[in-house]
C-alpha cells in the first residue's frame, strides 16, 4: 500500500484568502460625514425692519408647544388632542417602530448564529455514492441530531454597512414622526383660526344685515314721502341680499374647518364637537421665536430627514461595494448520528468558507455605480431641502413685515371709522346728525371690523408659519 503525502495547495488557490486577510479590517467605503451647513448669519441678504406690535427673539430650538404662544387654552387643549389621537402620528410611530425592530434584526447577523439540526430517514446506498464497484447494500433507518453554528467574518463590512444602512432609516422614520406631528400641530392652529375668523365674521355680518335692514325700512318710509325714489331702494335691497349671500359661505369656511379639526383629532365630524373660538380669543404673540441659522439644519425634521437618506445612500455604497471582495464564513457543527439498531456516535465539522466573485459580467461594479449615483442625486435633494427651509424662514419674515404694515394700515382705518361712528352718535341725540346717518356710520365701521378680522386673521397664520418653519422636534412634552 502506498503512503500518501498531503500535497501543498497551489498558490493560485491561496490568493483570495490572502488578499482578504492582508484587506481584513478595511470596511468598504465611505464613511458618512454631515454635510456642512450655510454659514449664513442671517435668513434675508437685507433684514426688513420690524413694525408693529411683534418683535423677533433668537433661540436655540422651537418644540413642544410652540402653539401656547396664541394664548389660548382651547386651542392649547385642541392642538394637544390632536397629537395625542391623530391617526396619522400613530401609523408613524408604528413605522419607527418596524424600523427600530428591523434594524436589530439585522445587527443579529453580526453576531455568532447557533442553530439546533436534527434528522431521521431511511436510507439505501445506491452506484452514485459507492462508484463502480457498487454492491447491492440494504436499506437502513438512520438518525442525526445536534447543533450547528456559523460566525460571518465580514471582513469588508457589508453587514456593518447594512446595519448603518438601517440606523440610517431609523433616524429617517424620527424625523418623518417629528415632521408629522409638527404638521398636525400646524394643521389644528391654522384650521382654529380658520373657524374662529368665520365666527368673528359671522357675528359682523348679522350686524351689519340689521343695519342695512333698518336702513332699507328708513328709505321705504321716505319713499312715501317723495324723499327717495324706488330704485335706491331697490339697490338697498339688493345690497341686503349680496350681504345674506356671504352667510353661506362662511358658514362653508367654518364648516370646513370644523370638519379638518375632527379628521386631525381622528374622530368622524359626527361625533365632533364645534368649537365657539373667535378670533377675539387668540392673541398675537407679541415676541416670537426664531431659530438661529446656524441651528436650522440640525433640528428642522425635513433636513434631518433628508440627511439620513443621504446616510442610508451613503451605506447603501459600502455595501455594494463589500459585495465586490471576498466572504469569508466560518461554519462548525457537532451532532451524534446513528443507525437504529447499530452503531452510534459523534460527528464534528469545522470549515472556513470563502467566496470570492472572478468574473459576474460587470454587474456588481454596475450596481456600486448605481449606489454611488444614487448618493450623489441623494446629496442634491438634501442640499436642495436646506435651501428651501431657509426660502420658507425668509418667505415668513418677509410676510410677517408686510402684515405688520397691512396691520397698521387696517387699524388706522378701523380708528377713524369708529372715531367718525361715535361723533355721528352724539350728533344723532343732539339733533345734528339723522337716523340715517347714524346707520351709515355704523355701517361703515362694521365693514372695516369685518376687514380688519382678515387681516388679522392673516397676520395670525403667518406669525405660526414662521414658528413652525423653523421648529424642531415636538415628539416629547417640555418638562
Amino acid at each position: 500500500m502506498r503512503l500518501i503525502h498531503p500535497r501543498t495547495p497551489p498558490v493560485f488557490a491561496l490568493l483570495p484568502l490572502i488578499s482578504a486577510l492582508l484587506m481584513a479590517g478595511c470596511a468598504a467605503g465611505p464613511d458618512f460625514h454631515v454635510p456642512q451647513g450655510p454659514t449664513a448669519a442671517t435668513y434675508l441678504a437685507a433684514q426688513p425692519p420690524q413694525t408693529g406690535a411683534q418683535t423677533l427673539h433668537n433661540t436655540d430650538a422651537i418644540g413642544w408647544d410652540w402653539w401656547r404662544v396664541m394664548g389660548s387654552d382651547e386651542l392649547d387643549q385642541k392642538v394637544e388632542h390632536a397629537l395625542q389621537s391623530n391617526l396619522d402620528i400613530r401609523a408613524a410611530r408604528a413605522r419607527l417602530e418596524q424600523v427600530a425592530h428591523l434594524t436589530e434584526a439585522v445587527a443579529g447577523h453580526a453576531k455568532p448564529q447557533l442553530s439546533a439540526d436534527s434528522g431521521l430517514g431511511r436510507t439505501r446506498i445506491g452506484a452514485a455514492e459507492l462508484g463502480p464497484d457498487y454492491r447491492q447494500t440494504p436499506p437502513f433507518s438512520a438518525y442525526a441530531g445536534g447543533l450547528a453554528g456559523t460566525f460571518d467574518l465580514d471582513l469588508f463590512g457589508a453587514i456593518k454597512r447594512s446595519v448603518e444602512q438601517h440606523q440610517a432609516q431609523e433616524t429617517l422614520a424620527n424625523a418623518e414622526l417629528d415632521a408629522v406631528m409638527l404638521n398636525v400641530s400646524a394643521q389644528v392652529v391654522y384650521q382654529s383660526i380658520r373657524s374662529a375668523s368665520a365666527n368673528s365674521r359671522w357675528c359682523i355680518i348679522a350686524m351689519l344685515l340689521d343695519i342695512e335692514r333698518n336702513r332699507l325700512t328708513l328709505m321705504q318710509q321716505a319713499m312715501l314721502g317723495g324723499a327717495t325714489t324706488q330704485d335706491e331702494v331697490d339697490r338697498q335691497q339688493r345690497l341686503i341680499t349680496d350681504i345674506e349671500a356671504q352667510a353661506p359661505v362662511l358658514l362653508q369656511e367654518r364648516a370646513a374647518a370644523e370638519n379638518a379639526l375632527a379628521v386631525l383629532s381622528g374622530v368622524l365630524p359626527a361625533q365632533w364637537t364645534e368649537s365657539t373660538l373667535t378670533l377675539e380669543d387668540l392673541v398675537l404673540p407679541k415676541e416670537l421665536p426664531l431659530t438661529l441659522p446656524s441651528a436650522l439644519a440640525s433640528q428642522r425634521p425635513d433636513i434631518l430627514a433628508a440627511q439620513a437618506h443621504l446616510q442610508v445612500a451613503s451605506a447603501a455604497v459600502g455595501v455594494a461595494t463589500a459585495n465586490r471582495y471576498p466572504h469569508i464564513e466560518l461554519r462548525a457543527s457537532l451532532s451524534e448520528q446513528g443507525i437504529f439498531s447499530g452503531p452510534a456516535g459523534i460527528a464534528w465539522n469545522a470549515i472556513g468558507g470563502l467566496t470570492a466573485p472572478l468574473f459576474d459580467g460587470g454587474s456588481l461594479h454596475a450596481a456600486q455605480q448605481a449606489a454611488e449615483a444614487d448618493y450623489s442625486a441623494a446629496l442634491a435633494g438634501y442640499q436642495q431641502v436646506v435651501i428651501r427651509a431657509f426660502g420658507q424662514v425668509a418667505d415668513g419674515l418677509q410676510a410677517l413685515n408686510h402684515d405688520a404694515a397691512l396691520s397698521t394700515a387696517s387699524e388706522t382705518a378701523l380708528a377713524s371709522a369708529t372715531g367718525s361712528r361715535d361723533r355721528t352718535k352724539k350728533a344723532y341725540l343732539a339733533g345734528g346728525a339723522s337716523q340715517l346717518q347714524q346707520l351709515d356710520a355704523e355701517r361703515e365701521l362694521q365693514s372695516r371690523r369685518y376687514q380688519n378680522v382678515g387681516v388679522r386673521a392673516q397676520r395670525l397664520t403667518d406669525s405660526a408659519a414662521l414658528i413652525l418653519s423653523t421648529a424642531g422636534s415636538i415628539a416629547h412634552p417640555a418638562g
